[in-house]
C-alpha cells in the first residue's frame, strides 16, 4: 500500500482511492508499520529497493496465487498471504525513501484490483465462490475504488468506504476448512455496501459536473457541514426526493426560476 497523500483541509483535493473516515486511520497504520518493521525498511533502502518495486512484485505473487488457489490450496493462501505483506511494506518504504507519490499510490490501486479479480476468478473457478457473486464483488469493487478517485480529484471525498478484501481474504481458508457454504453470502453482503457507495458516488459526481452543490460542504453558509452530513444527503438524491433537492440530482441552482416579466407586470386597472 504506497504512501497515502496527507490532506489537511478539504480544499486540496487528491486522486487517491481513501475516504475521508479512513484516511487518517491508514496514515496512522503507516506509521505503526514504519516504525515497527525500521529494521527491514533500512535494509531494502540500503540495496536500493523502491516501493514501485515491492508494489510489482506484489501483483506478481498475488497473480501466481490464483492458479495455485484452484491446483494448490496450501501454496495458494501462502502466496496471498505474501501478497498482503509486499502491500503494507511498500508505502513505509515510500515514505522513508521521500519518494511518495501519487503515481506510485495510483499504481498500487491498480494492482491491489488487478489481484482482486484474478483471485476471485480462480475462486469462481474452483467452485469456492458462486460465478455471480464473485462478479458483482469484483465489479462493485472496483466501480467504487474508480468513483473514490474521481471524488477525490473533485474534493468530494466519501464519508466512508467498505474495502473487504484483507477479510475476503482471510475468510477462504475458513470457507475451505471450517465453515463452507458461507463465502457466497459474505461477498454479496459486501456487493450490496459496495453498490450503494457506487451509486451515492454516481450522483455527488454527476451533481458536480452539472455545476451544482455536490455536497454540504459545498453549499453556502455550510462552510463546518460534516462530510457525513454530504453523503446522508446524496443517499437522499439517490433513494428519493429529499429537503436538499429532486431525486435526478438536480442541484438547487438549476432549478427553474420564475420569468422575469412575472415580476414587472402591471396590475390591469
Amino acid at each position: 500500500m504506497q504512501e497515502i497523500p496527507r490532506l489537511e483541509s478539504h480544499d486540496k483535493a487528491s486522486a487517491d482511492c481513501y475516504s475521508d473516515g479512513e484516511r487518517g486511520f491508514m496514515q496512522w497504520g503507516q506509521r505503526v508499520r514504519a516504525r515497527l518493521l525500521s529494521p527491514l525498511i533500512a535494509v531494502l533502502k540500503s540495496l536500493g529497493v523502491t516501493a514501485n518495486m515491492l508494489t510489482y512484485l506484489g501483483v506478481v505473487v498475488g497473480l501466481a496465487a490464483a492458479p495455485f488457489l484452484v491446483m494448490g490450496k496450501g501454496v495458494g493462501l501462502a502466496l496471498v498471504a505474501v501478497h498482503v505483506a509486499l502491500d503494507g511494506l511498500d508505502g513505509p518504504l515510500a515514505r522513508a525513501r521521500g519518494d511518495a507519490s501519487p503515481r506510485g499510490s495510483f499504481t498500487d490501486t491498480f494492482a491491489d484490483q488487478t489481484v482482486i479479480a484474478a483471485t476471485t476468478a480462480a475462486l469462481a473457478y474452483d467452485g469456492t465462490v458462486g460465478v455471480v457473486a464473485g462478479f458483482v464483488y469484483v465489479f462493485s469493487y472496483t466501480l467504487v475504488v474508480g468513483f473514490a478517485m474521481v471524488r477525490n480529484a473533485l474534493n468530494i471525498p466519501y464519508s466512508w468506504l467498505v474495502r473487504p478484501r484483507f477479510f475476503v481474504y482471510a475468510w477462504i481458508a475458513v470457507e475451505w476448512w471450517l465453515a463452507p457454504g458461507v463465502f457466497d453470502w459474505l461477498l454479496w453482503l459486501f456487493s450490496a455496501l459496495l453498490l450503494l457507495k457506487t451509486a451515492t458516488g454516481f450522483v455527488a459526481i454527476r451533481r458536480r459536473m452539472s455545476g451544482g452543490p455536490a455536497t454540504a460542504r459545498d453549499r453556502p453558509g455550510t462552510p463546518g457541514a460534516s462530510v457525513v452530513e454530504a453523503d446522508a444527503q446524496v443517499v437522499e438524491q439517490v433513494f428519493g426526493t429529499g429537503r436538499h433537492g429532486e431525486a435526478d440530482g438536480v442541484g438547487a441552482n438549476e432549478r427553474r426560476k420564475p420569468d422575469a416579466a412575472a415580476d414587472t407586470r402591471m396590475p390591469i386597472a
